[in-house]
């Protein structure tokens, strides 16, 4: 078939664009690390000498990660003086540990689906799955870390609260479940482990899922993410669902639908979660 020579162009532009994301990606990791970011955190603008002295790192290596991060727009470069600092809004995302905007440990997780791509080829060719334990530890600590300062603060400030009736029964001693589902068949566990029979009068689900989305071309970090670590710890549990991140409010309702669980509503979401309110 002929080819589309401004098809071909946009399709290179678009792969070759994901290089500089990659790239810049390790060089987050590694000023996360080194501590880097946190060198540079409120101190103002600082030559790569001032960074490298207070990072305990060398000036020449630290000179050519300041050239990354800047030219990725990670830093402010002042050309007069040749210094670079972190704005506050900078600061917030990869310095400061605490911050609900802290994602430098989420490149963690892509860098460990390099280290095990041997097995995870072998799950492509044979159809088996992969443990989530299977997994090079840093997948493990870039998820914990990740999600920490979300976990820590939004259930109780946003999630709870944006559910109907749920703020008000806990106060009044209702009982709770935690239940951790699993990777890859979570609303399925919760809909054989929770049906509506099984809930005290006026129960509520809280279903926390990752931002999946009911379309495919919706969610391409949610479907790289959720092949790597959730179908294919499912998979490795042999069991008869791996919705993954087909897993979006559709599926999930059709799921709990089944169990009775009639009442499937939105109530919070932040970029990489659903928080679902499920009711019979």
């Amino acid at each position: 078939m002929p080819v589309d020579r401004e098809k071909l162009e946009a399709q290179l532009e678009r792969v070759v664009g994901d290089l500089p994301a990659t790239c810049g990606g390790a060089m987050v990791s590694l000023g996360d690390t080194l501590g880097l970011y946190r060198a540079m955190a409120g101190a103002g603008p600082l030559t790569p000498a001032e960074v490298a002295a207070r990072a305990g790192c060398a000036e020449r290596y630290v000179r050519g990660w300041l050239n990354a991060q800047a030219a990725g727009g990670y830093v402010e470069h002042h050309p007069v003086g040749a210094t670079c600092e972190l704005t506050p809004e900078q600061e917030a995302v990869p310095a400061d540990p605490d911050s609900p905007v802290f994602v430098a440990p989420a490149w963690d997780v892509p860098a460990s689906f390099f280290i095990d791509e041997e097995s995870m080829v072998t799950a492509f060719r044979t159809g088996d799955g992969v443990a989530w334990g299977d997994h090079h530890p840093r997948m493990h600590h870039g998820v914990a870390r990740f999600y920490r300062n979300v976990h820590r603060a939004s259930p109780v400030d946003e999630w709870i609260p944006a559910l109907d009736g749920v703020a008000d029964a806990l106060a009044a001693g209702a009982r709770v479940a935690d239940v951790g589902c699993g990777h890859g068949h979570s609303a399925v566990t919760l809909a054989e482990a929770f049906p509506a029979a099984s809930l005290a009068p006026g129960g509520t689900i809280m279903l926390v899922e990752p931002y999946a989305g009911d379309r495919v071309e919706v969610g391409r970090l949610c479907h790289a993410a959720s092949t790597v670590l959730c179908t294919a710890h499912a998979l490795s549990e042999h069991g008869p669902h791996a919705l993954a991140a087909r897993a979006g409010e559709a599926r999930i309702a059709e799921v709990c639908r089944r169990a009775g669980l009639t009442h499937v509503r939105r109530a919070a979401e932040t970029p990489f979660n659903l928080i679902l309110e499920i009711r019979p």
